[in-house]
């Protein structure tokens, strides 16, 4: 869902006196923004081995080799942590004697989602009677409130068979984020 938005800030000229100098100061400010929220993208989880040993078979042959599930690979969002987005521990590797099929659907889990709010204040002076010549002051924030946006997720386990182990020590993590806030001064003259 994204919402756009303009409002327009009622002046405060005619409660400070209503003369010129208090006009220029306290009308005419608009605040405008966009605000996102986005769940995040499907996900499935994939694997290698640390052995290298070939579990499909052959070349594969096409074949569309996934992880067992032994259990629920979501986790609430008040469990989870930047090194946990998942639970990892749902997660095994397929066996030769199951051709490397696992029972995992093809997407799994849904990354990171978004809830950003970028907001704009802006404010024209006008510097001519007939307001022909007008200088604009703008104030841009992207991601305002500097919520941390994470991008993505490590979904790549790596088993060694012979432990029956997972060793990908970032199994799981947040691997990328957004940019941080961003704050934009300009000065626009218009003639």
């Amino acid at each position: 869902m994204t919402i756009n938005y303009i409002y327009k800030v009622p002046g405060l000229s005619n409660k400070l006196g209503n003369n010129g100098v208090a006009k220029q100061v306290f009308d005419n400010w608009e605040i405008s923004g966009i605000t996102t929220f986005l769940s995040g993208s499907p996900l499935g989880i994939g694997y290698s081995l640390v052995q290298g040993t070939d579990i499909i078979g052959g070349s594969g042959g096409g074949l569309d080799s996934r992880v067992v599930l032994i259990g629920n690979p979501i986790l609430p969002k008040g469990e989870r942590t930047f090194n946990k987005f998942f639970n990892t521990g749902a997660v095994r590797p397929p066996t030769r004697a199951e051709l490397g099929i696992g029972n995992a659907a093809k997407d799994l889990i849904r990354g990171p989602g978004t809830n950003n709010w970028d907001i704009s204040l802006f404010k024209t002076f006008e510097l001519t009677r007939d307001g022909g010549v007008r200088l604009q002051y703008r104030l841009e924030t992207f991601n305002t409130f500097n919520h941390t946006q994470f991008t993505g997720v490590d979904t790549s386990g790596r088993f060694d068979l012979n432990t029956g182990a997972q060793v990908n020590a970032l199994f799981g993590s947040y691997t990328s984020a957004a940019n941080s806030r961003r704050i934009v001064m300009a000065l626009k003259l218009m003639f």
